[in-house]
């Protein structure tokens, strides 16, 4: 109790130097609220795309609340984030696992300094593994990709693979694509959007 005042008062001084909007929270939900709790004000107000809202989601849940949820945001320090990293190392997570969850702590801290939890980031300038680069690409031969051609079920799917392999663009633009935006007498292909699967959760509509 006597530590939750004393980060409950800090943390008026804090908002009342920056004029932050947590000034209009209740000292003890500043000095209290965990990482667990402020995870949905984090999803709701965060603007991202819906697909990039699902992912933050599912890193939060399998990744970050089974290690932090608990933490209280206004004691999350520098040596909580270097433990965790930590922790997902000694866990066996991939590099690209953990530099996923160092983007949505560090994003969900920046908000919570604006709300006047806490004075900085503590994920800003954290540590963590380097991600592998990219290893060199191996192109199929015209021979390989006929025969993987021939092993597709139907001929939709066949025409699917060609247009895949010829234009060079992304599957989620490939099934973006309409009939207008093909252009059969100059050969010219418009690639105008992508197709891509958001939850209901976080769907804009």
């Amino acid at each position: 109790e006597a530590r939750a005042l004393e980060v409950a008062l800090e943390a008026e001084k804090h908002a009342a130097v920056t004029g932050s909007a947590a000034g209009r929270l209740d000292p003890g939900t500043r000095a209290t609220r965990t990482i667990r709790e402020y995870a949905p004000v984090f999803l709701r107000h965060h603007q991202v795309e819906g697909n990039t809202k699902d992912t933050y989601s599912d890193t939060l849940r399998l990744h970050v609340l089974p290690f932090l949820g608990g933490c209280r945001l206004a004691e999350t320090d520098r040596t909580v984030a270097r433990n965790y990293v930590t922790a997902l190392v000694e866990g066996g997570r991939s590099a690209n696992t953990i530099r996923q969850a160092k983007v949505v702590l560090g994003a969900m801290f920046g908000m919570a300094v604006a709300d006047g939890y806490l004075d900085y980031n503590p994920f800003h300038d954290v540590k963590i593994p380097k991600v592998p680069g990219r290893r060199a690409i191996k192109i199929a031969t015209r021979e390989q990709y006929l025969k993987v051609r021939g092993c597709l079920p139907t001929k939709s799917a066949q025409v699917f693979s060609t247009l895949l392999v010829s234009s060079g663009i992304r599957f989620c633009e490939a099934i973006g694509l309409q009939p207008a935006d093909f252009d059969f007498e100059t050969g010219i292909l418009e690639v105008a959007r992508s197709v891509v699967k958001v939850s209901r959760q976080h769907h804009p509509r």
